[in-house]
């Protein structure tokens, strides 16, 4: 499920810059992800799936925040064509996902998975999309 205009927030050239120079820097130091969080989401509440829909390698960056605005989870995803990674996961629930790419297609989210349908888990993990036309498509899973 995508998120409404109006929950949508453009990334900062700061930002945007910052997460750039990561990709960059692990490009370089021949590093596929560079990650801050649990490095096994399948025994973590809330797992982080992003998916790559497009026929290109592709660099998907993650940065989920709390309601504190402390940062959760920082992640750069180097993904091959119709490639879905599920290895990274949350013990905290989230308050703000923000998914951007290094071609400049970003979008931030409140994580918000109850009003969506209803879901008979413990956690309700979170589902980023690259889709072909470059646009970003969040969606909810258990």
């Amino acid at each position: 499920m995508s998120p409404s205009p109006s929950e949508l927030s453009p990334m900062s050239r700061r930002q945007l810059l910052a997460t750039l120079g990561v990709v960059s820097a692990g490009s370089i130091a021949g590093c596929g992800s560079i990650d801050i969080g649990e490095p096994n989401g399948e025994a973590d509440t809330i797992e982080i799936l992003v998916e790559n829909l497009t026929d290109e390698l592709a660099q998907i960056a993650i940065y989920i925040e709390d309601n504190e605005e402390n940062t959760l989870f920082s992640r750069v995803y180097e993904l091959g064509p119709d490639n879905l990674d599920s290895s990274a996961g949350l013990e905290t629930r989230p308050a703000t996902v923000t998914v951007f790419t290094s071609d400049g297609t970003s979008t931030t989210w409140k994580y918000s998975p109850e009003g969506e349908f209803n879901l008979d888990c413990e956690g309700v993990d979170i589902g980023v999309s690259l889709k072909p036309d470059q646009t970003v498509e969040s969606w909810y899973a258990c």
